[in-house]
């Protein structure tokens, strides 16, 4: 039996100005397999969307990659790059990675995540990795930055989705 991934809604996530309809809108899509609302960026200079899983929810004593599942609107802007960071109440000092939210890349570099096309039409940047440990239950925060005088929109967020590597 497989290990299937877990997947954290856009309406689970704290989205920074997720309330305000000035900055984000929320709808509903059919072409998820989920058929949820989705988060839909109108406008901002700071992107912050985290999502926080305990991880009695997940499989003991297994690796984990968490993915930001997103479209880009047919009109966007100032999404190149973003900061991503996976953090599990263990680690002291904060690992992060640049992920790259458009195409355009040739080459991957270290620290550095660029986005795939998902069988379901959405795309997929991982932000990080970490171990669930066996018996434990802490809490796992996934966390997409980008804060800057430049004005962002156009990303659609489905969810963040974690899964497990073992």
């Amino acid at each position: 039996m497989g290990k299937e991934p877990c997947m954290l809604r856009a309406e689970e996530l704290i989205i920074e100005w997720g309330s305000n309809a000035n900055f984000w809108i929320w709808t509903t899509r059919t072409d998820s397999r989920f058929y949820s609302k989705v988060a839909h960026l109108v406008r901002v200079n700071h992107l912050d969307i985290q999502g926080k899983l305990r991880t009695n929810k997940l499989f003991a004593n297994t690796n984990y990659a968490v993915f930001l599942v997103f479209k880009l609107a047919t009109r966007y802007s100032g999404l190149e790059s973003a900061k991503a960071t996976v953090t599990d109440g263990r680690v002291y000092d904060e690992a992060s990675c640049t992920v790259y939210l458009t195409f355009g890349r040739e080459h991957r570099n270290r620290n550095q995540e660029v986005p795939r096309i998902r069988e379901d039409g959405w795309m997929e940047v991982k932000m990080g990795e970490f171990n669930t440990g066996e018996g434990c239950d802490r809490e796992v925060v996934a966390r997409l930055m980008q804060h800057s005088d430049f004005e962002k929109s156009g990303l659609i967020v489905l969810g963040i989705e974690f899964h497990p590597l073992d």
